[in-house]
């Protein structure tokens, strides 16, 4: 199970595995986020998921995003990554500092641009049905921002996407780093 953000009351929080215990932080503080993370990882080497050996030097899996059925309005964006220390699931050290955010959002950005038909659409950065495996799209990704420290996407779901999340055979999303 890696670290999820999840929310108390409208405040934003990380906790480990979809059951465990929501960490708030104050939205914007780094100590703050730092902080529920450590209790969040914490969580997940008590209960076994993760060596506590792996969670001192950083070897955390990647954070996800549940998808809830309210995240298929049109228009509204969710959560994609925060800035952290994780590992993907190509089992890549992954290490997003918080100063390189908006050069993180710039690029997404750029990306999506980058995907515009001659005739001025916008197609977006697929969001995959399956693990990364780049076949069917559940949705493209058709806008970033950063909003206090987080990275947040605005998608354009497919059909098929939105089936899959309202039925809930596919719950989570996890961005995809390009290391080159």
């Amino acid at each position: 199970m890696p670290i999820q953000r999840c929310q108390v009351d409208s405040k934003p929080g990380l906790k480990w595995g979809s059951e465990g215990k929501c960490y708030i932080y104050t939205a914007g503080d780094k100590d703050s986020r730092d902080k529920a993370r450590e209790k969040a990882i914490a969580q997940g080497v008590a209960i076994g998921d993760i060596d506590a050996e792996e969670a001192s030097i950083g070897k955390i899996p990647f954070l996800l995003t549940e998808l809830q059925t309210d995240s298929l309005t049109e228009g509204k964006a969710f959560d994609g990554f925060i800035a952290g220390d994780f590992v993907d699931m190509h089992n890549r050290r992954i290490l997003v500092e918080d100063d390189e955010l908006e050069e993180y959002a710039e690029n997404t950005r750029a990306a999506i641009a980058a995907t515009e038909t001659e005739s001025g659409e916008i197609v977006g950065l697929p969001i995959d049905v399956f693990d990364h495996d780049k076949t069917d799209a559940a949705g493209w990704i058709v806008g970033a921002d950063l909003i206090d420290g987080v990275i947040r996407f605005l998608p354009k779901w497919t059909q098929l996407g939105k089936e899959l999340i309202e039925e809930g055979i596919r719950r989570f999303f996890s961005a995809t780093f390009n290391t080159d």
